[in-house]
């Protein structure tokens, strides 16, 4: 087993990223979307405000 001085050295040399998904606007059903909410494809970054979508 790694001992704890390995596993820490582990620890400071990760980097952790979050890679969750939002739901980009298909334009044949852009009507289906908040109008206030309509993430596009390659347009930058998208913050989810409800974790339940």
């Amino acid at each position: 087993a790694p001992s704890r001085e390995a596993f820490m050295r582990a620890l400071a040399r990760s980097l952790f990223l979050s890679a969750d998904m939002a739901h980009a606007v298909h334009p044949n059903y852009s009507e289906v979307h908040d109008d206030r909410h309509m993430p596009l494809l390659n347009r930058g970054p998208v913050i989810k405000s409800h974790a339940g979508q």
